[in-house]
């Protein structure tokens, strides 16, 4: 393995989110498979575990990046070339985290229905989310699939390379800005915004008891759909200009670097919210917890025993 950068400080800060990602996510998922019945899964927690599944891929992907740690560079084509835009581009990387920005858009139009539009929300069938899921994953990999004209392999120096696109030049930038930013994040503000303008007129939405449950989620999705679009425009903006006369030169830089520290870490903030506006997280996460550190305890004691009981066997035998 070679590591993808000189710098000891952003191979820590990337290492970092990495591993707060798949252990953050990874509770997550494990609080459902652990502590919550399939039956009694809801729409919104189905996004949710769509959106931890994503990101505990994300966390993996982002150490086989040329942030981290690549494996060395295939001598033949064409494997030199889905190296390059597999793992070094980044496809699959922000691929992933493409599918986080359309599940939160999916799930900020589940939250918009079941407050505005209630009578339509329970018409929402099974089939209804998993389609829309097939839909996320589909899209998602398609609006990032211009690495492959944007990434190429230099076989001579044994390296990956960014090139100017032979076609499209004019067209695919603003496309990609529009569905991977503009749009998405476009309709999570405007839907939101109508949320809250909705739940103002709403005089016993935030006083009777049986919509806490509703309130809650809400507050959730709001919170994890406004960390998304507070750490991926930056970045996107800075990636779009290589595009204009600016160049992409600065690609290269430590500003647009920290860019991508600040969307990453989206894959690990999303565990954090949760734990912090939903103390059902809260006491699954400690339940969860305990139930590892007692396990710990439980092998560790038993692996005690055992060596005790061999010695007194060995002293027996003597």
């Amino acid at each position: 393995m070679s590591a993808a950068s000189e710098n000891w400080i952003s191979r820590t800060i990337f290492t970092i989110i990495a591993i707060a990602a798949f252990l953050g996510n990874g509770l997550v998922l494990g609080c459902y498979l652990k502590k919550r019945k399939r039956s009694n899964l809801t729409h919104f927690d189905i996004f949710v575990i769509n959106l931890a599944l994503s990101d505990v891929l994300a966390g993996v992907f982002l150490i086989l990046n040329r942030f981290l740690y690549l494996p060395e560079m295939p001598n033949t084509q064409p494997l030199a070339y889905l190296f390059c835009t597999m793992l070094w581009g980044g496809y699959i990387l922000f691929g992933l985290c493409y599918v986080s920005v359309y599940t939160c858009l999916a799930l900020t139009i589940e939250r918009w229905l079941a407050v505005v539009k209630p009578h339509m929300y329970r018409r929402i069938k099974p089939k209804h989310i998993r389609m829309t899921l097939i839909s996320v994953w589909l899209w998602a990999f398609l609006i990032n699939s211009t690495v492959f004209i944007s990434v190429d392999e230099n076989l001579q120096d044994s390296k990956c390379q960014w090139v100017e696109p032979n076609f499209g030049k004019n067209i695919f930038p603003i496309l990609e800005i529009s569905f991977s930013c503009i749009i998405p994040f476009s309709i999570i503000i405007c839907l939101y915004s109508h949320i809250v303008w909705k739940i103002r007129r709403m005089n016993n939405f935030l006083t009777q008891s049986k919509n806490d449950y509703k309130k809650r989620v809400t507050v959730i999705g709001l919170a994890a759909s406004a960390a998304l679009v507070l750490g991926w425009t930056p970045v996107k903006v800075s990636f779009m200009l290589r595009y204009t006369s600016v160049g992409g030169k600065h690609l290269q830089g430590p500003l647009h670097l920290v860019f991508i520290m600040l969307a990453l870490s989206n894959s690990f903030v999303n565990p954090i919210l949760y734990g912090i506006y939903s103390s059902k997280f809260r006491h699954e996460y400690k339940e969860m917890m305990k139930g590892f550190l007692c396990q710990k305890c439980t092998v560790q004691r038993n692996e005690e025993r055992r060596e005790e009981i061999s010695s007194k066997n060995l002293i027996e035998l003597v």
